[in-house]
């Protein structure tokens, strides 16, 4: 994502860095949320 919006930007196309951003952001969170998730299984385990 980081490199798409990157390239948007070189190439001037900003109006179309939306798209890249709200994906970007929904997989940071998915990825926050998981490692979350994960961590208070482990919790669990010990």
């Amino acid at each position: 994502m980081v490199g798409a919006i990157g390239l948007h930007m070189i190439a001037g196309d900003l109006e179309v860095i939306g798209g890249p951003l709200v994906l970007g952001a929904i997989d940071a969170a998915v990825v926050y949320l998981l490692s979350m998730h994960s961590s208070t299984e482990d919790e669990k385990v010990a």
